[in-house]
């Protein structure tokens, strides 16, 4: 575990190294606030109180549950030893037309073998501001700066390929003298057959020419169709290639045997599969359909997360002390309602490992907190409850599996639904009266997303191999279940001191936490992250 926190810590330094973070919060660091959608331990200020800060956070991980609750390394869902259909969903209407075209019922789109090891780290900065309006009300705001890495390791290999580029668009020139070859070819064949079937319409001949030039047409129509359609044909020595060429070849043998002129080469087809820089434009670039941004480590700026307005009430504050003024117990009770508004940016549909800086909704919070402290010990209990807010989107539509699903698969959506439920119990040990030390266990359970489609892709009604509406409920996939966190905490104050007069200055807080969740319920697909946090929390006024 100290590993962890260990390596946390470096790679919170290692990202605010980078440029792009405002010189202006560089000072802010060493000020905690909320995290983002959470409040301070104790959400009630004195009365004119004031609390300012800001509280890094190291998020990181690189495994997620799966549906059976076990872990999944991050990347798996992009291992592939045959890169189809499976990750490339779009293509299947490509999948399709070849099989039919080169007399291969079974065949399917292998690209070649993809392995990917990837995890993601995000650090969050939250500037707060906190007010003690009356003794028992507050009111604050926070607005966190977030910044992500994702580091990847991408393999490609083309090993067992079947299919590689699409020549018209490398070539497209010489596709289409192909083309119009053929097509020269058929008229003349057609010509020829009125002689022959003139002559004995009932023949033989004529039966197996007519069959041959309608075979002939068919063809032409499908090799213009997945030459204009298609990002990728099959390979030339492939199976599907193959028997692709023989039907080209039966019909320029017919064609000859009528006494026409077959028309120069074979079907242009894909030389050699993709290599690795072949691979990164294929999935780079929106001319081969999938127009991700990239698949390799990725680094971006500080951006604008998700900032968050709430209020408190303080309901219940009991201190008790025996005679001789000494400390017995205090009972704590507050309850709050927070607001979070969509000032970050939800995960863009062609950053395909991008986290996002925010939810894309207005969400509303409330919650409730107790805080009961002895001598020794102490106890707090939280339970919060969320309800998320409707949102618009841009998103590939396909089940999780699917992660290289392309441009025409993607929609505009509505997402609407979902709430979040928490409960938070964390025991601590009083070392000294300023200091203490424990552990905590916090259960969420998150309700699934419900999605509508709003409008139809770019390009799907003018790409005749455009694959059908998909169904937006497959996003909700994994969206539901539960997760059980164990985490420890540390913190020091000088809070009580000062009310004391056993301190004199401003009152400060310094804590630690760390966080990681064990076990999940539900079939949610959560990432197992590893949470860190640090900070102080300065009081400016009330005392």
């Amino acid at each position: 575990m100290l590993n962890v926190l260990a390596t946390s810590i470096a790679e919170f330094l290692r990202l605010t190294r980078g440029p792009g973070l405002p010189l202006a919060l560089l000072p802010l660091l060493l000020l905690p606030g909320p995290v983002q959608g959470q409040w301070l331990d104790n959400p009630a200020a004195p009365r004119f109180g004031v609390r300012v800060g800001a509280l890094p956070s190291v998020t990181s991980w690189g495994q997620t549950f799966g549906a059976d609750g076990g872990s999944l390394p991050m990347g798996s869902e992009l291992t592939d030893p045959g890169l189809g259909t499976r990750l490339l969903p779009h293509l299947g209407p490509v999948e399709a037309l070849v099989a039919s075209l080169s007399g291969s019922p079974g065949f399917g789109i292998r690209m070649g073998g993809l392995r990917v090891i990837r995890s993601t780290t995000v650090v969050t900065v939250p500037v707060s501001l906190e007010l003690g309006v009356t003794s028992f009300l507050t009111v604050g705001a926070s607005l966190p700066f977030v910044r992500r890495r994702t580091e990847s390791d991408v393999r490609f290999t083309p090993g067992g390929a079947n299919s590689g580029f699409n020549p018209a668009l490398q070539d497209a020139s010489a596709v289409e003298g192909f083309l119009t070859a053929f097509l020269s070819s058929l008229e003349e064949g057609r010509t020829l057959l009125g002689g022959v079937c003139g002559a004995d319409p009932a023949g033989a001949a004529c039966r197996g020419a007519s069959a041959a030039l309608n075979d002939g047409d068919a063809l032409l129509q499908g090799l213009r169709l997945l030459y204009g359609n298609s990002p990728v044909v099959p390979l030339v020595d492939s199976e599907a290639g193959i028997g692709l060429h023989e039907r080209f070849t039966t019909f320029a043998r017919i064609l000859g045997q009528l006494g026409g002129t077959p028309p120069t080469g074979l079907p242009p087809l894909a030389a050699a599969p993709l290599d690795a820089e072949g691979f990164a434009l294929f999935t780079q670039s929106g001319r081969y359909g999938v127009g991700l941004d990239t698949l390799g480590t990725v680094q971006r700026a500080w951006e604008l997360g998700d900032a968050e307005v709430h209020a408190s009430a303080r309901l219940l504050e009991r201190v008790d002390r025996d005679a001789a003024g000494n400390f017995l117990g205090r009972t704590f009770l507050a309850a709050g309602a927070g607001v979070r508004l969509p000032t970050g940016q939800p995960p863009a549909a062609a950053s395909l490992f991008d986290p996002g800086t925010g939810g894309g909704s207005v969400d509303l919070t409330l919650r409730l907190h107790g805080d009961v402290a002895r001598p020794w010990w102490g106890m707090r209990v939280e339970g919060r409850y969320t309800r998320r807010g409707p949102a618009e989107l841009e998103r590939r539509v396909a089940p999780p599996e699917a992660a290289l699903a392309g441009l025409l698969l993607q929609r505009s959506l509505e997402r609407s639904g979902g709430h979040l439920l928490g409960v938070e119990v964390a025991p601590r040990l009083a070392l000294t009266p300023d200091f203490g030390v424990g552990v905590s266990y916090a259960f969420s359970r998150r309700s699934g997303e419900l999605y509508r489609l709003v409008e139809s892709g770019s390009g799907v009604d003018e790409n005749p191999l455009a694959p059908p509406t998909p169904d937006p409920a497959v996003l909700a996939t994994g969206t539901e279940g539960s997760l059980h966190h164990m985490g420890f905490h540390a913190t020091y104050t000088s809070v009580n001191a000062r009310r004391e007069g056993r301190a004199t200055g401003r009152p400060f807080e310094v804590f630690v936490r760390y966080g990681y969740p064990v076990a999940s319920g539900g079939g949610i697909l959560a990432p197992r992250a590893h949470t860190f946090q640090g900070g102080v929390i300065l009081h400016l006024g009330g005392f």
